[in-house]
This record gives C-alpha cells, sequence and structure tokens, in this order.
C-alpha cells in the first residue's frame, strides 16, 4: 500500500481547526483509493526549519508521497485524488494546487507563469483556470504535493543535498548569484529542484481556500486576470 504523509508546518504551532478538517478529509479519501496517511505538525520559528522536519519525518516513515498543507489553508473534496492523478498523468515531481493571496481583490496564482519571482504575471493565453495543468517554473508551498522517490533523488544524487539529514535543508532561502535578489524558503525550494531536473506544474482545477480571509472563487480569478489585461493594454 503506497503511504502518504500530509505535512502541516507553522511558525507558532497552531493550526486552524479548519485546516485540520481538511487534512482528515484528505486522510479519508486517500484510504478510499488505496493510500494508507500520516498528519503531522511540526512548529519552527523559521517556517523552513518546520519544513524540513517534516520531511525527515516523511523519509523516516517511508512515504511514498508528501502534502505540504499549510495551517491556514483548507483543501476541497477530491483535491488528493486529483494531486495524484495529474502527478501521474504528467509525470510530475510537484504539483500544487491553486491558492490566494489575503486580498479580496487581488487573488493571486501560486505561480509565476514566466519566472520564479513569484510575481502575478499573466498566464499563457487560453488557459482553463477551472481544468487545465500547467508546467511552470515555481510556486509557493501552501498546497503541494511531492512524490518523495523523486525529490530524494533530484536532491541527493543530483543537487548533493540529504533531507534527511539536519545539516542539509532543501527549503534555506537563496540569493541569485548575478541579481542578489533573494528568494524566500518556497520559491528558493523550487530553483533548486528545478536546476536538478525536477517537472512541476499547477492544477488549475485544484482550487484553496485561504481559511482567514475567504473561499477562493475561480470566477473572481478570472475576472480579476481580465481586467488586469485591459488595464495593460491601454
Amino acid at each position: 500500500m503506497k503511504g502518504l504523509f500530509i505535512a502541516i508546518p507553522s511558525a507558532d504551532g497552531h493550526a486552524s481547526l479548519g485546516t485540520s478538517a481538511s487534512a482528515f478529509s484528505t486522510a479519508q479519501e486517500a484510504s478510499a483509493i488505496g493510500i494508507s496517511t500520516v498528519i503531522e505538525y511540526s512548529q519552527g520559528a523559521l517556517i523552513y526549519n518546520a519544513r524540513r522536519s517534516l520531511l525527515a519525518r516523511a523519509l523516516q516513515l517511508k512515504s511514498d508521497f508528501l502534502l505540504f498543507l499549510d495551517a491556514d489553508q483548507i483543501l476541497r473534496t477530491g483535491a488528493i485524488g486529483s494531486l495524484l492523478s495529474a502527478m501521474k498523468a504528467g509525470r510530475y515531481d510537484l504539483v500544487s494546487g491553486l491558492t490566494s493571496t489575503r486580498s479580496l481583490k487581488s487573488p493571486r496564482l501560486p505561480i509565476s507563469w514566466t519566472n520564479v519571482h513569484g510575481h502575478m504575471d499573466d498566464p499563457p493565453e487560453n488557459v482553463d483556470l477551472r481544468n487545465d495543468i500547467v508546467q511552470v517554473q515555481g510556486f509557493g508551498l501552501a498546497c503541494v504535493l511531492m512524490d518523495l522517490k523523486r525529490l530524494m533523488f533530484i536532491l541527493d544524487k543530483q543537487l548533493g543535498l540529504h533531507g534527511d539529514r539536519k545539516a542539509d535543508n532543501p527549503f534555506l532561502p537563496e540569493a541569485d548569484e548575478e541579481t542578489g535578489d533573494v528568494f524566500s524558503e518556497d520559491l528558493a525550494f523550487c530553483r533548486r529542484i528545478k536546476r536538478g531536473g525536477a517537472r512541476i506544474a499547477v492544477h488549475c482545477g485544484v482550487w484553496v481556500d485561504h481559511l482567514v480571509q475567504f473561499p477562493l472563487n475561480p470566477a473572481h480569478a478570472i475576472d480579476s486576470m481580465a481586467t488586469r489585461k485591459k488595464t495593460k493594454a491601454v
């Protein structure tokens, strides 16, 4: 039986009740398709240390998949099945859902479509924000499924990092050698694994709600993007 490790990192040790409830619902959905699940939390004043601890724990348990879920995010019903299917069909190493910022007027795709700076660039033409799976350069780690076997091959064999060793933390922020730009733990992680040959994608049909603010509305995001394109045209 395959194993799924749901990792909920937190800087202050708190996770919302809604996040925990959605994690347990996700575990039930995984069980229904023959995947056993472990859910664990980790506190760290520096979130990249919490992520590293959870990665090491998933490796210790010999899990097949690692799902990072931030402590204020809620997965909708059917999300885990969709992420797993997308990963298998596209042979991706990481697949993210779509999350939002805390601003109701500025819903954000959790990716940069043309670079890894995390800016709100326009997506490619004709992308269906309700269904498409799009290969990208980087995204936030609020809700991302990882194939642990592939991830460890990339970190260990190709980059010389060992996710289970305390000295090696693939989530550490890093600076661009040419520009000096500093990348946060999520985009720095994406940069590292992309250098190792990782294939990462966003599933536009998996919408993740930001609990402390509002449920993400696909229609509103599409309207917002259309408005932004008109503004640029002017």
